[in-house]
């Protein structure tokens, strides 16, 4: 597969609340992908720790085959996102 962003067991827990659990997908070249859910479900937690905003505390992320958090800044370098 082309993957461009790969998530795999994404992990998020604030306060003993688990926000982000057990998160897994894969984005290929040319595919435009959005993230659609009930308010709450953990949709702007997912995109900062795939920005590497905010850690994940379980799980790897890899964006275009570049680790997050490791190399943040060349990851943010390479993605547009479109909050709203």
């Amino acid at each position: 597969m082309d993957s461009v962003i790969s998530v795999r067991r994404l992990r998020k827990v604030y306060a003993g609340q688990t926000v982000v659990d057990g998160v897994d997908l894969d984005v290929r070249r040319g595919e435009c992908f959005g993230l659609l859910g009930a308010n709450a479900a953990g949709k702007s937690t997912a995109l900062r720790m795939l920005l590497s905003v905010t850690p994940p505390d379980g799980g790897s992320i890899e964006v275009p085959g570049l680790p997050v958090p490791a190399q943040a800044r060349q990851v943010r370098e390479r993605v547009g996102i479109v909050p709203q």
